[in-house]
Protein backbone atom coordinates (compact mmCIF):
# COMPACT_ATOMS: atom_id res chain seq x y z
CA UNK A 1 0.00 0.00 0.00
CA UNK A 2 1.47 3.13 -1.08
CA UNK A 3 2.19 5.63 1.57
CA UNK A 4 -0.10 8.49 -0.11
CA UNK A 5 -3.04 5.91 0.28
CA UNK A 6 -1.98 5.61 4.30
CA UNK A 7 -1.59 8.87 5.05
CA UNK A 8 -5.37 9.54 2.91
CA UNK A 9 -6.64 7.00 4.97
CA UNK A 10 -5.26 8.31 8.09
CA UNK A 11 -6.39 11.39 7.49
CA UNK A 12 -9.96 10.22 6.63
CA UNK A 13 -10.21 8.40 9.71
CA UNK A 14 -9.44 11.66 12.12
CA UNK A 15 -11.96 13.55 10.30
CA UNK A 16 -14.30 10.97 10.81
CA UNK A 17 -13.14 10.70 14.89
CA UNK A 18 -13.78 14.51 14.49
CA UNK A 19 -17.17 14.74 12.70
CA UNK A 20 -18.61 11.38 15.35
CA UNK A 21 -17.35 13.81 18.07
CA UNK A 22 -19.42 16.73 16.93
CA UNK A 23 -22.56 14.66 16.20
CA UNK A 24 -21.74 12.68 19.61
CA UNK A 25 -21.84 16.12 21.35
CA UNK A 26 -24.35 18.36 19.68
CA UNK A 27 -26.84 16.41 17.57
CA UNK A 28 -29.60 13.55 18.43
CA UNK A 29 -29.87 11.01 15.20
CA UNK A 30 -33.27 9.82 14.46
CA UNK A 31 -35.28 9.19 11.96
CA UNK A 32 -37.78 11.59 10.67
CA UNK A 33 -35.88 14.99 11.48
CA UNK A 34 -33.96 17.38 9.07
CA UNK A 35 -31.40 20.15 9.70
CA UNK A 36 -30.21 23.26 7.14
CA UNK A 37 -27.01 22.64 5.53
CA UNK A 38 -26.24 26.10 7.06
CA UNK A 39 -27.19 25.58 11.02
CA UNK A 40 -25.15 22.24 10.85
CA UNK A 41 -22.45 23.41 9.57
CA UNK A 42 -21.69 26.55 11.73
CA UNK A 43 -22.36 24.77 14.88
CA UNK A 44 -19.60 22.50 13.81
CA UNK A 45 -17.44 25.22 12.56
CA UNK A 46 -18.41 26.67 16.56
CA UNK A 47 -17.80 23.09 18.01
CA UNK A 48 -14.48 22.86 16.18
CA UNK A 49 -13.03 25.65 16.53
CA UNK A 50 -14.30 25.56 20.54
CA UNK A 51 -11.91 22.58 20.76
CA UNK A 52 -8.84 23.69 18.74
CA UNK A 53 -9.53 20.90 16.07
CA UNK A 54 -8.64 21.63 12.31
CA UNK A 55 -12.23 22.69 10.58
CA UNK A 56 -13.36 20.48 7.58
CA UNK A 57 -14.37 22.31 4.79
CA UNK A 58 -18.16 22.81 3.34
CA UNK A 59 -17.79 20.35 0.68
CA UNK A 60 -15.78 17.49 2.98
CA UNK A 61 -18.20 18.04 5.79
CA UNK A 62 -20.88 17.24 3.85
CA UNK A 63 -19.24 14.33 2.08
CA UNK A 64 -18.81 13.10 5.51
CA UNK A 65 -21.78 13.48 6.75
CA UNK A 66 -23.82 11.50 4.10
CA UNK A 67 -21.37 8.77 4.56
CA UNK A 68 -22.64 8.72 8.35
CA UNK A 69 -25.36 5.28 8.97
CA UNK A 70 -28.38 6.87 9.14
CA UNK A 71 -28.11 10.77 8.11
CA UNK A 72 -28.53 11.68 3.76
CA UNK A 73 -28.31 15.01 2.51
CA UNK A 74 -31.70 16.55 1.20
CA UNK A 75 -32.56 19.19 -0.62
CA UNK A 76 -36.47 20.55 0.76
CA UNK A 77 -38.73 20.51 -2.02
CA UNK A 78 -40.70 23.45 -1.43
CA UNK A 79 -37.56 25.62 -0.11
CA UNK A 80 -34.61 24.30 -2.16
CA UNK A 81 -32.69 24.79 0.70
CA UNK A 82 -29.82 21.85 1.12
CA UNK A 83 -29.56 20.04 4.50
CA UNK A 84 -29.87 16.90 6.01
CA UNK A 85 -32.61 14.08 7.11
CA UNK A 86 -31.89 11.67 9.89
CA UNK A 87 -29.97 14.11 12.09
CA UNK A 88 -30.61 17.38 14.07
CA UNK A 89 -28.55 19.97 16.51
CA UNK A 90 -29.32 19.12 20.34
CA UNK A 91 -31.61 22.31 21.69
CA UNK A 92 -31.69 23.27 25.21
CA UNK A 93 -34.58 21.17 26.07
CA UNK A 94 -32.59 18.16 24.41
CA UNK A 95 -29.63 19.25 26.70
CA UNK A 96 -31.63 19.69 29.88
CA UNK A 97 -33.11 16.39 29.35
CA UNK A 98 -29.68 14.88 28.88
CA UNK A 99 -30.91 13.25 25.63
CA UNK A 100 -27.51 11.96 23.43
CA UNK A 101 -27.80 10.45 20.12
Amino acid sequence: EPASIRKATAQYRADEDILGAFIEDCCVVQRLVWSSQKDLYGAYQTWAKSRGEDVLGTKSFSQRMDERAGIRRHRQTSTGIRGYTGVRLLSREDQEDGLRT
